[in-house]
């Protein structure tokens, strides 16, 4: 197991990895690097390494075709009169990393209008994708997958969001209209696309890996927030303290960039400096995003979260019938063709089932939190919870 730090000192020093090859091994070093999305990014700072030569062969070959797919159906959306944005890694590779390659990424993530998704469907059906079919709903979900194999072996997925999270919290403090106006042209996936401005990625940088992997933050993610910080002046950084502040989520964001300060030990970053993220803290001494931060969090815990965080019992009432009774379309694709007499008895079982793996899942983090059981799920493949009823 390689610590941390020693990883972290890589991207500081890039010469260190010859010293972590002696001490770890060649096989070891590589695992790591891979587990935390970081192989193809410390092949581009050490070229002069061969144990990475496949790894930056396999990102160019993955980054060359998925740009590819990227600009064609950005194209495809683009001419059905949608405006797609690009958040996250498919757009950080191509604006804060020296190589879009350096930043693997498995799917493509694309934000559109509500109003818009029906009409996307049908250009990414068209485009030859097949939809995976997302547990439907107006609370419960906000996205949907589409796949489709470019070349043997690759697959491309378009993760199609008409909201930026399936979490109510974040989907209520970044509406999508809002974060759609706001967004910036992104030259690189053709005319007439655009991308989450600097402030809207950043906190997507922030939010999503403790708000959807709480149990599993990569090193990668940690990086994204470190390159995407170095984009604000001193002025844009106050900005984003104060609009943070204002969103009730300044002690989750201070964390997140604790960690890329961490990562990358920059003192030239104004909104990566110690002064800055201790008031960002003391900031958020009493927000709600603290709770976020519990490391024995757990699915119930999200769920109720979810539920508070709606306006109305009316609304928290529909989150908990779309998790637990979806459309008997849903349920036929998922189960089979069913006769309707049957369709009970299987909405039955999927509350029974998905309420034993929920308990099961909240049991397992109270034997760990009791046991005091100290473990690293990116060492042991842990991390992905159980699914749940939603999933």
């Amino acid at each position: 197991m390689i610590p941390m730090a020693d990883l972290a000192a890589v991207l500081r020093h890039p010469d260190t990895l010859d010293t972590l090859l002696d001490r770890f091994g060649a096989p070891v070093v590589l695992t790591a690097l891979r587990q935390e999305g970081l192989a193809a990014y410390v092949a581009w700072l050490r070229p002069d390494v061969s144990l990475l030569a496949d790894d930056r062969r396999r990102a160019v070959l993955h980054a060359s075709v998925q740009q590819a797919a990227l600009a064609r159906v950005c194209r495809g959306l683009v001419s059905a009169g949608i405006t797609p944005v690009i958040f996250k890694g498919g757009a950080w590779s191509h604006t804060d990393y020296p190589q879009p390659w350096c930043r693997p990424s498995i799917d493509l993530d694309l934000l559109i209008l509500p109003e818009q998704r029906e009409d996307a469907f049908v250009v990414l059906v068209g485009l030859g994708y097949t939809r995976a079919g997302k547990l439907p709903g107006e609370l419960v979900n906000g996205q949907e997958v589409f796949e489709r194999v470019i070349v043997s072996g690759m697959t491309m997925v378009v993760d199609l969001h008409w909201q930026v999270s399936n979490r109510v919290r974040m989907t209520r403090m970044m509406p999508t209209a809002s974060v759609v106006a706001r967004a910036v042209p992104a030259p690189f996936a053709g005319d007439g696309v655009r991308r989450m401005n600097d402030d809207d990625g950043l906190l997507i940088a922030c939010l999503h890996p403790t708000a959807h992997h709480p149990k599993h933050v990569s090193m990668k993610w940690t990086l994204d927030v470190a390159l995407v910080a170095r984009r604000l002046t001193v002025e844009q950084a106050e900005a984003f303290r104060a609009h943070v502040r204002t969103l009730g989520v300044s002690a989750l964001v201070a964390q997140a960039l604790r960690h890329a300060q961490a990562l990358v030990a920059s003192d030239t970053v104004p909104l990566l400096r110690a002064a800055l993220i201790e008031a960002m803290t003391t900031d958020g001494a009493h927000d709600g995003s603290r709770a976020w931060l519990d490391p024995n969090r757990d699915q119930l815990q999200d769920a109720w979260d979810d539920l508070r965080a709606l306006p109305g019992w009316c609304d928290r009432y529909r989150l908990m019938r779309e998790h637990l009774l979806p459309p008997a379309s849903f349920m036929r694709a998922k189960y089979g063709t069913l006769p309707a007499v049957v369709l009970p008895v299987v909405y039955a079982h999927r509350v029974a089932v998905g309420s034993m793996k929920w308990m099961a899942y909240w049991l397992r983090d109270r034997w760990v939190s009791h046991f005091g059981a100290s473990r690293d799920p990116r060492r042991d493949g842990s991390a992905d919870p159980p699914p749940g009823v939603g999933d």
